[in-house]
């Protein structure tokens, strides 16, 4: 391998690019195009969404004019962790033009695949590879195997079925096998909610539509190789790219008022991941009365978003927004205004503990306890408050002697308000009781997203 590896980096610099990305993948996609194109077109897409687009090889996208693609093929396979194996009903019976079964001719390039993933790696681990069963079809028995391929009857196979729910479900027990090959943590995982709820907004674009808004973010972010344009790929990349990348929504796209919810949920994500860290972390401290100031300037970009992208938990945090308007509602409206909403949240509960649902003292105590297990559990409830609630420190007291272990989010435009509030809290700042958060990775970043945002809106026909 080593003289190979010698060659390659002697080669032309276009062909050496070519060999040394696929040197880099750690999963590669194996399938027959007579067989599973399509299969391995939806697979790719799913996996790019869900890996860094270095992790998987994919000769669609991996394999660039130019490149040598019997030697990117080779080392793929070589320096790869993981082989997939995509068996369709035509994988076994594909045959050549001269009638011969294609997995029986030493030239067949998913058998040279297949008969590589079988040999250990230059490290000497053994690799994995997994036989992705699809159309219904059942794993091939030894017998039906060439002799180099004939391991891969002893791999443990996964079926991807249908689509809908059931194609979820298997491809999560897919996910499943290669994060602990990979040593993906639950923690990375714990914002994939997030990806899949920017997604569903995407769904609704057309794959050209899709296509268009991929190159307009390859743009964007420096030029980058990324070729997945799924709705899950997109959704990932508009996450991490933040608010700039609402502008290339307007520039790729036509747009109607049908593509409205796309543009609304994806407004609610220019909270920076190390904003939503940090509330994180603040909130899932076990002492009670907590408060979280976030500073902002757009007033309609609400924290709930902040709520959201902090969430370490398969779900986002419950969030309940109070808004007080022109007049201030006197503290007893608002505990009964939190009262009827944590009752609707743990409405089974009071049901199952024959509790009314009234605001009374011996519910107000079943739900301190249920808010208590939820914090416990790294889930909290929390409430947010606009500037005026957050203003009137009775309020805020009140609430906190009320149910304590409920969380409380303040919105605060600008410095002088978050400065205005520091002085109110200043006991709780001292003591941690109070966090102040600066969700922008850069001055301007939530104006960024408003202007875009309006900016668009604008172009929208009426309803």
């Amino acid at each position: 391998m080593q003289a190979f590896v010698n060659a390659a980096l002697n080669a032309p610099s276009h062909q050496k690019r070519g060999v040394l990305r696929a040197m880099s993948a750690s999963i590669f996609i194996s399938y027959r195009r007579q067989d599973s194109a399509g299969h391995a077109d939806r697979l790719a897409e799913r996996l790019k969404g869900d890996y860094d687009e270095e992790t998987v090889f994919f000769d669609k996208s991996n394999i660039h004019p130019g490149d040598l693609f019997p030697e990117v093929l080779k080392a793929a396979v070589q320096n790869s962790e993981i082989v997939l194996a995509i068996i369709g009903r035509g994988w076994l019976s594909c045959k050549t033009d001269n009638g011969k079964r294609r997995l029986d001719d030493k030239k067949d390039w998913v058998r040279e695949e297949l008969r590589r993933a079988g040999k250990p790696r230059d490290d000497v681990q053994p690799r994995l590879v997994i036989p992705l069963l699809v159309e219904g079809v059942s794993m091939p028995g030894k017998m039906d195997l060439p002799p180099p391929l004939k391991y891969l009857a002893k791999c443990n196979a996964i079926h991807l079925r249908g689509e809908g729910k059931v194609f979820e479900a298997e491809y999560r027990v897919l996910l499943r096998c290669l994060d602990n090959r990979l040593q993906i943590t639950k923690e990375e995982r714990a914002r994939d909610w997030v990806y899949d709820d920017i997604a569903k907004h995407l769904e609704v674009l057309s794959q050209n539509q899709r296509r268009n808004v991929a190159s307009e973010l390859t743009a964007l972010d420096g030029g980058s190789s990324s070729a997945a344009f799924s709705a899950r790929a997109l959704a990932k990349r508009f996450y991490k790219l933040g608010p700039s990348a609402l502008t290339s929504l307007g520039q790729a796209l036509v747009f109607d008022h049908a593509l409205r919810p796309v543009l609304e949920r994806l407004k609610d994500y220019w909270v920076t991941t190390e904003a939503a860290d940090k509330l994180a972390q603040t909130w899932k401290a076990q002492e009670p009365n907590r408060i979280s100031i976030v500073q902002g300037t757009e007033m309609t970009f609400t924290p709930k978003c902040v709520i959201q992208k902090a969430s370490n938990s398969a779900n986002p945090w419950r969030m309940h927004v109070i808004l007080s308007d022109s007049a201030q509602p006197s503290s007893k409206a608002v505990i009964s205004i939190i009262h009827e909403h944590l009752r609707r949240t743990f409405a089974h509960s009071l049901r199952r503990k024959g509790l009314p649902d009234l605001e009374e003292p011996r519910v107000t105590q079943f739900l301190q306890r249920r808010l208590e297990q939820r914090a416990l559990e790294g889930e909290p409830i929390a409430v947010q408050l606009d500037e005026t609630g957050a203003a009137d420190e009775l309020l805020i007291r009140s609430i906190q002697a009320t149910f304590p272990h409920l969380r409380l989010l303040v919105l605060v435009p600008g410095e002088q308000g978050i400065r205005d509030l520091e002085e109110r809290f200043v006991d709780d700042i001292e003591n941690e009781r109070t966090s102040v958060v600066t969700p922008e990775a850069a001055p301007g970043d939530e104006n960024t997203a408003a202007d875009a945002y309006y900016k668009i809106v604008e172009r929208f026909p009426p309803a």
